[in-house]
């Protein structure tokens, strides 16, 4: 119900939230990947 109000009311301002909040997971998301892909990379060669 309240998402709903908000809409109503303030529709610039939810698509605004829901964009920046989807940059950040997008963002928060990529930096994990590279963060577990060089990971494994370094990992690789220490083992051999």
């Amino acid at each position: 119900m309240k998402s709903v109000t908000v809409e109503k009311f303030f529709p610039s301002l939810a698509s605004d939230t829901v964009t920046r909040v989807d940059a950040i997971l997008t963002d928060t998301s990529a930096r994990l990947w590279g963060v577990l892909s060089s990971g494994k990379k370094i990992l690789r060669k220490a083992r051999g």
